[in-house]
This record gives structure tokens, sequence and C-alpha cells, in this order.
């Protein structure tokens, strides 16, 4: 029985990684045939992209507004449930994605996308603040 859930589970980890992938192909298409995909990107943007995946990451995995999702998905011990659940548990997994996501808004929606990643890109900035305010208070 033990066996059946887990090979159901890796039936389904497995589905996710193929959307991924699907997501990701689809992705460059749409901006490949927008003459959006980019070649290069600059550090500035980099930077900011890298910020936002971090607070958009940072909020799904750990921050409490976000507690009504994971709660949500908690619940279920097997199926797709159960992986979203575990994927939202998982910095790294979540980080993929948000990246995805980020990337593809933030290249697409060009010009109008880059305020909205900036704000959130800053918002990051401020946990960072916190943290070092933090240790040095300590």
């Amino acid at each position: 029985m033990a066996n059946t859930s887990k090979n159901e589970q890796y039936f389904w980890n497995f589905l996710t990684s193929i959307v991924f992938i699907a997501l990701l192909m689809l992705s460059i298409y749409i901006l490949s045939s927008a003459g959006k995909l980019p070649n290069k990107i600059s550090l500035f943007d980099f930077l900011i992209l890298s910020l936002a995946v971090f607070r958009l990451t940072h909020l799904l995995v750990h921050d409490l507004v976000a507690n009504f999702i994971r709660d949500y998905f908690a619940k279920f011990h097997t199926g797709i449930s159960k992986t979203i659940s575990n994927l939202l548990n998982c910095h790294w997994c979540v980080g993929i994605w948000m990246a995805l996501i980020v990337s593809f808004i933030f290249f697409y929606f060009a010009p109008y996308s880059w305020y909205l990643i900036l704000i959130i890109a800053l918002a990051s900035l401020g946990i960072f603040f916190e943290i070092i305010s933090d240790r040095l208070i300590k």
C-alpha cells in the first residue's frame, strides 16, 4: 500500500516537472515570437530579477500571509495536491517556478513590468536590512 502511494507521488512529481518544462518551452516560444527573447541581460536587471524572485519565494514558503495557501495543500496526503504541498515547502522548488514566472513577466510585459518587479525587489532589500539590523541589535 505504501509503495503504491509512493509510486503515485513519483508520478505526480514527474508530471509537475514535465509541466514546468512545457511552460519553460512555451515561454521561450512566446517571447521569441514576440521578438522579446533576450540574448543578454544587464547586471542591474539580473539583480532586480534575482531580488524579486527571492521575495516572492520567501513570500510563498515562509511568510505568514501565505499560510492559508500552504495550510490548504498540507491537508492532502496524495496526488497533485501533495506535490503542490511539497513544492510550497521547498525554497529551491518555489524559487525555480518564481524565476520562470518573474522572467517571463519581466521580458514579455516590458517596460510595464519593470516598476512592479522593482517594487518586489525593493521589498526583498527590506528583508535583508531587517536581518542585518536584528543581528546588530543582538
